[in-house]
């Protein structure tokens, strides 16, 4: 039985250091500034768009700024609210 926590929880961290399952390639539409960091509308060339949540506090020294124009890929996290899609990015690539 210990094994198995042990187990588990070396899973659990070892999921919480990659860059998530999901990716999104874009172009920057809108950027909505918060307390702790910001959220990024994108939007891919086929007119997809996804809300990028970034955050100074959970991607530590992968932080980036990104600006209305840049395309960049989001790595993270993705959740489904009905026709949404969004991302708890965990990085950025320029």
């Amino acid at each position: 039985m210990i094994k198995i926590f042990y187990t588990a929880v070396i899973l659990i961290l070892l999921h919480s250091c990659d860059d998530g399952n999901y990716s999104f390639k874009g172009s920057v539409k809108n950027i909505e500034r918060g307390k702790d960091g910001y959220t990024a509308i994108i939007a891919n060339k086929d007119g997809k768009e996804i809300s990028a949540t970034i955050s100074r506090t959970d991607m530590g020294m992968r932080y980036k700024e990104i600006n209305i124009g840049d395309i960049v890929t989001i790595y993270g996290d993705s959740s489904n609210y009905g026709n949404e899609i969004s991302v708890h990015a965990t990085k950025i690539d320029e």
